[in-house]
């Protein structure tokens, strides 16, 4: 009967060691809630607005790379703004990445205003949004394009002028 009742007990204070490490606090949109915890690398949640769009960001933990202490800290997109494109709301919404954002960043600055946060995460959302910003920039060279090779070729054709001027004026 002892035996069971010690097996029971440490059974219990396992789960309530499990529960304790596993608790992520919720800081609904509380930024100076999450900031504290963030600072820590402390598990917990935040819903976010950015320039009218909703995030979640979670931290998950701590890890060490080269040396570094970074934190672990999950971004997803959950709505765009209402204006925006449904192709892109159907491209971005629900996608996330997982980041490792060196700690001592943390302690400077707000998640939200780390400038090349996209620099520590890979993902499904960083994926799209490279390749959203492909697309843009492609699009801007395809349409400029036209003016350039025009001036290019106005650039050339004066440089040509020039020499041939030169080469005749040398033979003569």
């Amino acid at each position: 009967m002892r035996v069971k009742l010690y097996f029971l007990g440490v059974l219990v204070l396992g789960l309530l060691a499990i529960i304790i490490l596993m608790y992520t606090k919720d800081c609904k949109s509380d930024e100076a809630c999450f900031s504290k915890y963030s600072v820590e690398c402390k598990q917990a949640k935040l819903v976010g607005v950015s320039q009218n769009n909703f995030f979640l960001y979670e931290i998950k933990g701590k890890e060490v790379q080269a040396g570094e202490k970074r934190c672990i800290v999950k971004v997803t997109l959950l709505k765009l703004e209402e204006t925006a494109n449904q192709n892109l709301k159907n491209a971005l919404e629900g996608k996330g990445m997982l980041c490792h954002i060196p700690q001592y960043l943390l302690f400077q600055k707000h998640l939200d205003q780390i400038e090349n946060l996209n620099d520590y995460c890979t993902g499904p959302l960083k994926e799209v949004l490279l390749e959203i910003s492909l697309e843009k920039l492609y699009n801007i060279v395809v349409k400029n394009i036209g003016p350039v090779a025009l001036e290019f070729s106005k650039i050339l054709s004066s440089i040509n002028a020039a020499q041939n001027g030169s080469i005749n004026n040398f033979s003569s």
